[in-house]
């Protein structure tokens, strides 16, 4: 080797050594980095495990609402479908009220009529009533005529 190639090997290891002053604490800094990577890697990871069981347990929760509802899903529907068919006899029922409504608006009329001639046939009773009185009048008339013709004859035949 010559003295030009020694001299350059110096400076050249001069230069690395000086590199190297300034990449060690570069190195150290990105081993603390690393580090400080991998402590975040793994507070993230125990943070996604935190959080994947909180939602396993949301997705069982919301899986029992799920079937709480569906329950009362069903309830209702059936709920629904007795009260359509409760409306359903009732309009039956309205309808059955109307017709006995009608028949017994017929009936009040035919009462009406046989009240107005019980009116009538009392009103002719009331008169016959009057003609009885006037007969009843006259047979005592006749009864009082005939008691005396009765006391006449008795004492004209002596008994």
């Amino acid at each position: 080797m010559t003295s030009d190639e020694v001299l350059d090997l110096r400076l050249l290891g001069e230069q690395v050594r000086r590199l190297l002053q300034k990449v060690e604490p570069m190195a150290e800094q990105l081993r603390l980095l690393a580090t400080e990577l991998s402590h975040f890697r793994q507070s993230i990871n125990v943070q996604f495990q935190s959080i994947e069981i909180a939602l396993n347990q949301v997705r069982v929760q919301t899986n029992a609402v799920d079937a709480q509802l569906a329950t009362q899903q069903r309830t209702l529907d059936e709920l629904l479908a007795r009260q359509h068919r409760v409306e359903e006899r009732l309009d039956r029922v309205e309808q059955r009220l109307d017709g006995v409504d009608q028949r017994l608006g017929a009936v009040e009329q035919r009462l009406d009529g046989m009240d107005q001639r019980l009116v009538a046939v009392e009103q002719r009773l009331d008169g016959m009533d009057h003609r009885l009185v006037a007969v009843e009048q006259r047979l005592d008339g006749l009864d009082g005529r005939l008691d005396d013709l009765r006391r006449f004859l008795e004492a004209k035949l002596g008994r």
